[in-house]
Parts: C-alpha cells; structure tokens; sequence
C-alpha cells in the first residue's frame, strides 16, 4: 500500500503522521509525507518562534520546512520520503497522490470540539480525490470497525473496503444501514450484503439522520474506523456541506475513511 500523508506543520498534520504509521504497521506498504506551501507564504507563519527573516526565497523555506519535518519524524518513518512543494495545497496534493500512484491519502482532522474540525484543504481533497482519503483523529486501537450502507451498488463500496481492511487485523465490522422514516427494510438486499461478510460481522437498521446514526452506532461500538462512501456525483457537488459522508467526518471523534464513487 502506498501512503501520502499531508501535514501543514501543525497538531492536525502531527496526528495525520500517527495514524499513517499506525496504519502502515497492520496494513504494510510505504509512506510519503507532503507538505505544500502556499504561495506568499511567510516563514513565522511556519515557524512562530523563530527569530528568522521576514522574507525568505521559495527554495530555502522548503529546505527549512524539510529539515523541520526531518527532525520531528519517529524512528520507524525514517524510510518516509518527504515532499515539500510550493503551490495550491489540495491540488498539489491530489497530483502528487496520482503521480506516486498512491492508494491511501491521509489529513489531519481534530476532534469534535475542536478549534479547526475540517479545513478546506481536506475539505477539497476530499471532493476531488479518486482513492481512499482518511480524515485522522488521535489513534485509539480498539479493533472495531464501522462501515455505512445504503444496499446500492456504490453503497457497498465501504463495506467491502471495511470487511477487507478488517479481515487483514482482525477487527470487528459492524455494518450500519439507516433508512428513511417511515420505510420498512429490504431483506434481499441485505441478504446480499450479509452473504459477503465475515461470520463476527454484525448488522444494524435503524431509522433517522443517517449521519447521526451511523456516528452513534460508532460511538457506542467504541469505533477506531468509520467508512463511508462519498456521494456518486462528481467534485464539490458529491462533498457539499450536508452530505452524510462531509456530516460523518465533521461529527465522528475517531477517524472516518471516505471510499470515493467510481466515475
């Protein structure tokens, strides 16, 4: 598996990295690191504390920005390749991703409560990006995982990348399926999707808000990992503001995997 992971030098990019390694450690594979500069960017913006030019040339704050992330980095990323650019973050990013051919991008996202849920550059990453992105919140290893559905052919894209992530560390899939109030279940489909998961995998219904549910059922499951599909729609309109998959990831307080629709 290949691994971009974005960090922006702050607590978010510092939890992205933590739950990239975690992630490489049960799955294997290799990780980049990026982290992009926008342009006009100001070295304190960076580097609060220190005492530098107000001014420095595009290649010598990417040597800082490099050594800084050099520096910081735990002994078992020292293979990371690290990536620092100048350009429009989540563009550069999702270059980079399909350059590299990665299969994983993972972005920092801080807890409900948090100053900063979900920036727009995650925001718009997550719009546009053909693979798997990970929106990563402080890792907590507790082996359980949640995938939402809603029975059609590309609703079943995050149960089937759930059971296989889970099948690989063993973890408990709890697959969550909210319908409409008022409608009753369809019992072929979920016929079809129980005969594709694991014996220990359990099965809910319920009605309401599918965001809330599929959140609840995680919080109550002790969830590490919630995976949903984005919209089938393509860019923005498929990750707008209100969209189950945008609500699950700016309410979930463990990290949401967001499967995109395949154009």
């Amino acid at each position: 598996m290949r691994i971009l992971v974005a960090t922006d030098l702050s607590e978010d990019g510092e939890v992205a990295i933590d739950v990239a390694r975690a992630f490489r450690a049960r799955h294997g594979g290799t990780i980049a690191i990026a982290h992009v500069v926008p342009p006009s960017t100001r070295p304190e913006m960076l580097f609060p504390q220190d005492n530098q030019p107000a001014v420095l040339d595009g290649v010598e704050l990417q040597r800082r920005v490099g050594e800084h992330l050099r520096a910081n980095l735990p002994e078992d990323l020292s293979d990371a390749k690290l990536i620092v650019e100048e350009g429009n973050p989540a563009e550069r990013l999702l270059e980079l991703a399909a350059a590299r051919e990665c299969d994983l991008i993972v972005l920092g996202g801080r807890d409900p409560g948090g100053k900063r849920l979900f920036g727009s550059v995650a925001e718009a990453v997550l719009a546009n990006a053909k693979i798997p992105a990970l929106i990563a919140r402080r890792h907590r290893d507790t082996g359980e995982y949640v995938a939402a559905t809603d029975l059609i052919e590309d609703g079943l894209l995050p149960v089937k990348k759930a059971a296989e992530l889970a099948s690989k560390t063993m973890a408990r899939l709890t697959v969550v399926h909210v319908l409409p109030v008022n409608q009753t279940q369809d019992t072929a489909a979920l016929d079809r999707v129980r005969k594709d998961l694991p014996e220990s995998a359990r099965f809910e219904v319920d009605n309401g808000d599918p965001a809330a549910v599929i959140v609840a059922a995680a919080e109550r499951h002790n969830a590490e990992l919630i995976v949903v599909a984005s919209h089938g729609r393509k860019g923005l309109a498929r990750f707008v503001l209100g969209s189950v998959a945008a609500s699950v990831v700016r309410k979930a307080s463990c990290s949401v995997l967001v499967v995109p629709h395949h154009d």
